[in-house]
């Protein structure tokens, strides 16, 4: 019922068929914002897209805003978004070697190892991303308010029992909450409901769930 809808990632298991879903949902809202989740990227694994080749996806698509590339300001608020992944922070013995072996079967260990590395390398450019433009209204006297948008988990809080932290949490997002005007930070990645408030900051989850 609001005018905008913010999507937190994992629409689906393909890029194309989760930006075809979304322009569906265009003439619902003034504008969706939306953060690529790691499922988007499951077509390219062991590899990712880049932030610019999921941007010029947007560009030619109205009311359809990427925030990894293009914060959103309304008024004195603005919404600064990325994917954010993880870092593995608290590694799993073997993980690297054994992390594909049901998904997909057919990865062997050097594809293993070499999706690892791609994601720790893009867990620290969308930490500096956001360290950057959160620096950057921080310091903006028109702005009063940021919202954070992360696919990933901002803290470990949120990790559910039966989770492995290290591929469900950036840890680095923890050393972001400094900055006193963010408000909220909304998430996704995970299937379970948060709605809790955490050093003065609004966190935020509400996914859908799988169709099963």
């Amino acid at each position: 019922q609001g005018d905008y809808l913010i999507v937190a990632g994992d629409v689906s298991d393909d890029l194309e068929l989760s930006i075809d879903y979304l322009k569906t949902l265009r003439h619902k809202y003034s504008q969706i914002l939306y953060v690529d989740g790691n499922h988007e990227h499951v077509n390219r694994y062991p590899n990712l897209y880049s932030k610019n080749y999921i941007n010029s996806k947007f560009e030619k698509i109205d009311k359809i805003s990427y925030l990894p590339g293009n914060p959103f300001i309304k008024d004195d608020t603005v919404i600064i978004g990325c994917c954010g992944w993880w870092d593995y922070e608290d590694d799993i013995n073997n993980m690297s070697e054994h992390y594909f072996d049901i998904w997909i079967p057919s990865f062997s260990k050097d594809d293993n190892l070499a999706f690892k590395e791609n994601v720790k390398n893009q867990a620290e450019r969308d930490f500096n991303y956001l360290k950057e433009n959160i620096e950057k209204y921080q310091n903006d006297d028109s702005i009063s308010t940021i919202i954070v948008v992360t696919h990933t988990l901002p803290l470990s809080i949120f990790c559910d029992e039966h989770d492995e932290k290290s591929t469900t949490l950036n840890s680095k997002f923890k050393m972001l909450l400094c900055y006193n005007k963010i408000k909220k930070w909304i998430f996704g990645h995970t299937h379970s409901e948060y709605f809790k408030k955490y050093n003065n900051v609004q966190f935020i989850c509400n996914p859908l769930g799988r169709p099963e």
